[in-house]
């Protein structure tokens, strides 16, 4: 495990910047441990994929994607003063087999940013999903318009691609 902290002796969260990754080349993290950043890993007009890590402590975002394509996968997200995982502009996510625990926000989907999550976990969080922009109903979902974000919820099972089936807002299938 590679562990990101900061350099100051007595650092508190936001204590340092965090990690960014940028440009055309993919990037791979795994097994990490990032605590005390602002942002644990800021993913700009590039494409990442994270896996087996754990985000803690982060005073804006554990994971923030803006026009970017991110894979996260076996993680942990916890205590974040902010947002877990901060899905921007363009962006487009798929969590998968992530706990995400005592968090302000666990997901935050800005419009215009598509997020899919599948065999995930939110507990002790005080917000699991934020999604602005998006209506609120009862019912079944209405349509997207243009230019709103969305994020799905999958189960395990048979499904597009195998990767399970969407979840209504009941939880049925």
């Amino acid at each position: 495990e590679v562990e990101f902290v900061s350099a100051a002796g007595d650092s508190k969260n936001g204590s340092w910047k965090g990690v960014f990754i940028t440009g055309s080349e993919a990037s791979e993290i795994r097994n990490a441990s990032i605590s005390g950043a602002e942002n644990g890993i800021a993913v700009e007009n590039s494409s990442a994929t994270i896996l087996f890590s754990k985000f803690a402590n982060t005073s804006s975002r554990g994971v923030y994607a803006k026009n970017s394509k991110v894979s996260i996968s076996g993680c942990l997200f916890e205590k974040n003063d902010g947002a877990a995982v901060h899905t921007d502009s363009y962006s487009d996510m798929n969590i998968n087999d992530v706990k995400f625990d005592g968090n302000k926000v666990a997901l935050y989907n800005a419009q215009l940013a598509i997020t899919n999550v599948q065999s995930s976990s939110f507990e002790n969080n005080s917000y699991a999903v934020l999604a602005p922009g998006r209506p609120q109903a009862a019912g079944p979902e209405p349509p997207l318009r243009p230019h709103q974000g969305r994020v799905r919820f999958r189960r395990p099972g048979r499904g597009a691609g195998g990767l399970g089936r969407p979840l209504d807002r009941q939880g049925g299938p």
